[in-house]
C-alpha cells in the first residue's frame, strides 16, 4: 500500500502541474490580445490625428494640452517657437563669442603723465585711456614699466582701476599709485592688459 500511495502522490502532482501551465497559457494569451487591442487603438487614435492634418495622436495631444485644436494653427505655432529657439541659440553663441574677447584688444593708452613722490619712491602715474570698444568697460587692468636712463628695465607694475570708460571714448585718470619704484627709474610706459565689459555684471 506504501507503494501505491506513491503513486497515486505523483498523479496529483502531474495534474497540478498541467493546471499551472494551462493558467500561465491563458495569461499569456490574455497579454497577448490586450496588447493587440492596444496597438489597434493607437494606431486608430494616429489614423484619426493624421486626418485631422496632426502627424500623429501624440502631436495632437501635445496641441491640446496647449489649447490649440486645429492642426494647421499648431504647425505655424511650432514652426515659430522652433524659429525663436534658433534664434536664442544663435544669440547665446554671439554672446559667447563676444565674451571670448578680451576687451582690451580694442582699448590703448593714448597719453601718459608721471612723476615720483613720496621722497622719490613712489610712482605716480596719469594715462589717458582710448576705448574703441563701441560698448562701456570697466575695471581696467594697466601694466606699467619702468626704465633707467640707459633704457634697462628696472621694474613692472600692474594697477586695476576700478572705474568704468565710455565706447569711443577716452577718459584720463590722474596720480595712480603703482606703489614703490626704483629709484633710478627715468621713463615710464603703460598698456592695457585687461578689461570687462561693463553691461554685462550690472
Amino acid at each position: 500500500m506504501g507503494c501505491e500511495g506513491q503513486k497515486h502522490g505523483a498523479e496529483v502532482s502531474l495534474s497540478n502541474t498541467g493546471q499551472m501551465m494551462i493558467a500561465v497559457a491563458i495569461s499569456l494569451a490574455g497579454l497577448a490580445g490586450w496588447g493587440a487591442y492596444n496597438y489597434l487603438q493607437a494606431t486608430q487614435r494616429d489614423s484619426e490625428a493624421q486626418a485631422a492634418g496632426f502627424i500623429d495622436d501624440a502631436d495632437a495631444q501635445k496641441a491640446k494640452a496647449r489649447g490649440v485644436s486645429d492642426a494647421a494653427t499648431w504647425h505655424a505655432k511650432v514652426t515659430a517657437e522652433n524659429a525663436e529657439r534658433a534664434k536664442l541659440r544663435e544669440d547665446a553663441a554671439n554672446l559667447k563669442a563676444k565674451l571670448s574677447i578680451n576687451p582690451a584688444s580694442k582699448m590703448s593708452v593714448a597719453t601718459l603723465e608721471w612723476k615720483v613722490g613720496g621722497f622719490g619712491s613712489v610712482g605716480l602715474v596719469s594715462p589717458t585711456l582710448r576705448n574703441d570698444n563701441a560698448f562701456e568697460v570697466k575695471d581696467i587692468e594697466i601694466e606699467c614699466t619702468f626704465s633707467g636712463k640707459s633704457g634697462t628695465r628696472l621694474s613692472s607694475k600692474t594697477y586695476v582701476i576700478f572705474d568704468t570708460v565710455k565706447g569711443k571714448s577716452k577718459r584720463t585718470f590722474k596720480d595712480l599709485n603703482l606703489g614703490f619704484i626704483d629709484q633710478q627709474s627715468a621713463r615710464a610706459f603703460c598698456e592695457v592688459n585687461s578689461a570687462k565689459i561693463a553691461l554685462l555684471d550690472r
